[in-house]
């Protein structure tokens, strides 16, 4: 499966203004006594259909130059409009699961545990941080980012995270295989009883499957950590901090999508200054 790419060395993949939301799909219509009746569509092998919603995006390209429009010329021909089904990484969401709750499995904890205390306040004021403590010679938290089966090779990936040490020290942030070794990344010097948030963009080096790395490399054994908010986003900053979005059906990754349109249009501004907007909708493969 393709990936809607990311049109320039920055990891850009949509401008402001953009839009997305979601929605249900019901069958209705009205009998001859004038009763109306109304049903979900159903449908055999569709994961969550018609509990989950459909998610659906405007994405708005307001000023873009002529290579960055001909790389999306070139993906959109690729797909012949609303023919081709690809995935895509959530320009405005966090590709890490559970970004509050360390608890969840999802969360390999290795040489360290996630204790049922929360820290309060949390960076936001609220009782959202949780405390994790390593026990070994060389503590890691991972987590997987976007697809398990991988597949996003060169995509540009900012990783983020707040935390706050009982003691200072230094703590290494990036990215791990899935055999957990740690790939590519850097270390942090982290201030004690303080919280801070510390930030490593990368690009992935190939197709295998990626994990988000807090730790690893021997530069975490004992020290007791305050932790919230860890995020992956398909860019070079890390922005506002975004909560895992949808949690109760999947999080920013959207494997089968489609364009919504079969037209490619482009307004040209002035010379080298072109604007865009394309319309993609989420849909269900049996």
């Amino acid at each position: 499966m393709s990936f809607f790419p990311q049109i320039n060395s920055n990891g850009m993949m949509v401008q402001l203004p953009n839009s997305s939301g979601y929605s249900y799909e019901s069958l209705q219509g009205n009998l001859e006594s004038g009763m109306r009746f109304a049903f979900p569509r159903r449908a055999g092998n569709l994961s969550g259909f018609p509990n989950k919603p459909l998610s659906h995006f405007t994405l708005n390209y307001p000023n873009i130059s002529d290579v960055e429009r001909e790389t999306l010329r070139a993906f959109f021909n690729s797909q012949r409009g609303r023919w081709g089904i690809f995935s895509l990484l959530d320009p405005g969401g966090n590709v890490l699961q559970y970004s509050e709750d360390f608890t969840q499995t999802y969360w390999n904890k290795v040489t360290a545990t996630v204790s049922g205390s929360l820290i309060s306040p949390d960076p936001f004021g609220k009782t959202l941080g949780s405390i994790i403590t390593g026990i070994g010679s060389n503590s890691h938290l991972l987590g997987v980012i976007g697809p398990s089966a991988g597949g996003i090779i060169g995509f540009v990936v900012n990783v983020s995270v707040w935390l706050k040490p009982t003691t200072s020290f230094t703590i290494f942030l990036g990215v791990a295989n899935s055999t957990f070794t740690t790939l590519t990344g850097q270390n942090h010097a982290i201030s004690a009883n303080v919280w801070q948030r510390i930030e490593t963009t990368v690009v992935l080096p190939d197709n295998n499957q990626f994990r988000f790395c807090l730790g690893g490399n021997s530069t975490w054994t004992s020290q007791v950590l305050g932790i919230f908010g860890a995020q992956a986003v398909p860019s070079k900053g890390s922005g506002g901090y975004l909560k895992t979005p949808f949690q109760t059906y999947g999080y920013g990754y959207y494997p089968t999508v489609r364009f919504d349109t079969d037209n490619f249009t482009v307004r040209q501004d002035q010379p080298g200054q072109n604007a865009v907007q394309l319309s993609v909708v989420e849909v269900f493969v049996p």
